[in-house]
């Protein structure tokens, strides 16, 4: 499982177009893909946590 600092980071990487490998590109597609609603709820509760402070 990838923490949300991991696909943050993956997104970085790829939007700047830096190497990587394609196991790893496919893997984290992959796992985004699969867990799409787990990733959209974290993130959801990440903003919630930090509008409340």
């Amino acid at each position: 499982m990838y923490s949300l600092e991991e696909i943050s980071d993956f997104n970085d990487k790829f939007g700047k177009g830096e190497d990587m490998s394609l196991d790893y590109v496919k893997d984290m597609i992959q796992y985004i893909l699969n867990n799409e609603n787990i990733i959209k709820e974290n993130l959801r509760k990440l903003k919630v946590s930090e509008l409340k402070k």
